[in-house]
């Protein structure tokens, strides 16, 4: 008999809960999901897998950073086939910094400052803000709805072959208080399709759903809790892409 623990977002004390689902159709992107699946899903605060052996673990680790681990979901051989080339990846660790500085960091509301940002990310070649549906205010600065654009440069990874993969998507961000007082923040991308923004020459867009979330566990440091899906339309292509689309879960938290 023998006992797996979940990825932790906190090395030092927590659990998270197992994750859900790896399919869009359920991945739980709500903006305030409701409390039962935040007690079973995401924020849950016990974790509980039973797993005879590392076949039917479902988690491995694929790479880390500082304090920041990343585990993508093993392939199932009884996987759908309509599920086939998805990518479950699970972001958990900790960051110095205060939950403030965290937003500040992955806040990019604007054209100028997502090209900046864009800029310092060697897998993306290119980002842009389509429509900004809510832009940040001095009473609330963190929170922005914004359709965006960008562009992943897996086409130089695999020396030609492959097409770069871009994304259409919808990103959210913001701060909500617990009955606790406490403070949590949040950091939304979900694919979505507009008729405007038309596919692009030498282009494939793919889809991929991101929710984070971070919660200030010390004065100087933050537990975050990412779940990543990635669709990029090719089994070949999601073998190239997920290192690629690893770095940049990295880059933004």
């Amino acid at each position: 008999k023998s006992s797996r623990t979940c990825p932790s977002s906190d090395p030092s004390s927590d659990k998270l809960s197992r994750p859900t689902d790896s399919s869009f159709a359920s991945f739980p992107c709500a903006a305030n999901p409701p409390h039962h699946a935040l007690k079973r899903g995401l924020a849950g605060d016990q974790c509980k897998l039973f797993a005879p052996n590392d076949e039917e673990y479902p988690w491995k680790l694929t790479k880390s950073k500082d304090q920041m681990r990343v585990y993508s979901e093993r392939r199932r051989r009884w996987r759908h086939h309509e599920d086939a080339n998805l990518q479950s990846l699970l972001c958990v660790g900790s960051t110095p910094g205060s939950l403030d500085d965290v937003m500040l960091g992955i806040m990019s509301s604007t054209l100028e400052v997502t090209r900046t940002k864009t800029s310092y990310v060697d897998d993306l070649s290119g980002a842009a803000v389509l429509s900004t549906v809510k832009a940040p205010t001095a009473a609330d600065p963190f929170k922005a709805t914004a359709v965006k654009w960008m562009e992943l440069d897996v086409r130089r990874r695999s020396s030609g072959f492959v097409k770069n993969r871009d994304y259409v998507y919808v990103e959210a961000t913001g701060v909500k208080h617990l009955p606790s007082g406490e403070r949590v923040g949040f950091h939304v991308m979900h694919s979505v399709y507009i008729p405007q923004a038309h596919d692009l020459s030498g282009r494939v867009r793919a889809k991929l759903s991101v929710c984070s979330f971070f919660r200030q566990r010390r004065d100087d440091s933050m537990s975050v809790y990412v779940k990543a899906i990635m669709d990029p339309m090719s089994s070949k292509t999601r073998r190239v892409g997920a290192p690629c689309f690893i770095k940049i879960l990295l880059a933004t938290v």
